[in-house]
């Protein structure tokens, strides 16, 4: 598994990872990417498209997104490139 930490430039990109909660993880081996977008509990997860499975609160706010061959589905998935705007 490849851990990509961010370490944010300026105060207000800190602010906003801090706030977002925000984890991209990417395993080699199974070739799975999984984006966490907060701690809070998830209550169900559903297959959008083939190979992208999104999980949702409470709330139906989206929690997580789980990308399964991601070698195959993204352009690089060990690439990550952060922008705040």
């Amino acid at each position: 598994m490849t851990t990509i930490i961010v370490k944010p430039k300026t105060k207000s990109e800190y602010n906003l990872l801090t706030r977002l909660n925000m984890k991209i993880k990417y395993d080699k081996e199974t070739d799975i990417m999984y984006i966490r977008f907060s701690d809070v509990e998830i209550a169900e997860g559903m297959e959008e498209k083939s190979g992208v499975m999104i999980d949702y609160g409470n709330d139906g706010k989206v929690v997580a997104i789980e990308l399964l061959n991601a070698s195959k589905t993204t352009e690089s998935p060990t690439g990550i490139v952060y922008e705040a705007v």
